[in-house]
């Protein structure tokens, strides 16, 4: 529980930070610039929400083919 907690903590705080960092600059009152902004802390608030969110895994894979699938997975294009 505390390992995974430990791990979550560095994303939450940068995108809780990255947050508030854009609100701060919301005081301005031109319309093109909260338009630029509001979808901005939307996604960070996203991101946070996903973080806090996310379940523990299940199970982890066995074995050296995950391992390269995803590898390779990586590297594939359309």
């Amino acid at each position: 529980m505390t390992y995974d907690l430990l791990l979550r903590l560095p994303l939450l705080v940068w995108a809780l930070f990255c947050t508030v960092k854009q609100l701060a600059m919301l005081t301005t009152v031109d319309v093109g610039h909260i338009a630029m902004r509001l979808p901005t802390i939307a996604f960070l608030l996203l991101v946070a929400a996903s973080v806090i969110l996310r379940s523990r895994p299940s199970a982890k894979a066995s074995g050296l083919e995950p391992r390269i699938s995803a590898l390779a997975g990586s590297f594939m294009r359309r």
